[in-house]
């Protein structure tokens, strides 16, 4: 069933309610979802509230795969953690996930990364004509199929990111042919 973010959000237990009618984003409460998980996943970015990222992923896991709720933390300890995405960005990417709710023919995981691989092919196209609208439009391209993608799964665009990161910065090797070339591991 299809409902706004708010009208998931109505259905929450006493006192999560409350608390995710308070972080919600005003622009996001209107954007239909298909599920009361997503409308928590949807609704604010987790960080920036005074539950906490735990908090919420706790409730969104509830919702999702009818695991216990968290306790409801007592509200003299606030929680703040800090987001790398800028409001913009996070508004950005709120339509971008929106849009791939009700784009039918690539609508499963599996098909996202199908289409990865078409995007990447026309990203290689673009760069080998020299095209530089052609190669923003191709970057665009793969990073709406990835935050897609993320979303489908119930993964944080920004954990993979650092999950990544985590990986490149311990790693070693050097470049030939202006290739990254890892050493042995």
């Amino acid at each position: 069933m299809i409902k706004t973010v708010e009208e998931w959000l109505e259905e929450l237990p006493d006192g999560y309610r409350e608390r995710a009618l308070v972080n919600m984003d005003k622009t996001r409460q209107n954007m239909l979802v298909r599920s009361k998980s997503e409308a928590i996943d949807d609704a604010f970015v987790w960080r920036d509230t005074p539950e906490g990222q735990t908090f919420w992923q706790d409730v969104f896991d509830h919702c999702a795969k009818g695991t216990p709720l968290p306790p409801l933390p007592n509200s003299s300890e606030p929680k703040h953690e800090q987001t790398n995405f800028s409001s913009e960005q996070s508004r950005v990417i709120g339509i971008v996930t929106n849009w791939g709710l009700f784009e039918a023919e690539n609508a499963k995981p599996i098909k996202q990364a199908h289409k990865l691989i078409e995007e990447a092919a026309e990203l290689i196209e673009a760069e080998a004509s020299g095209d530089v609208s052609a190669q923003e439009d191709a970057v665009g391209d793969c990073l709406v199929v990835l935050i897609n993608y993320c979303h489908m799964k119930g993964y944080s665009m920004e954990d993979c990111l650092k999950k990544a990161a985590d990986v490149i910065e311990k790693r070693t090797g050097k470049i030939v042919n202006g290739k990254f070339i890892k050493d042995q591991e």
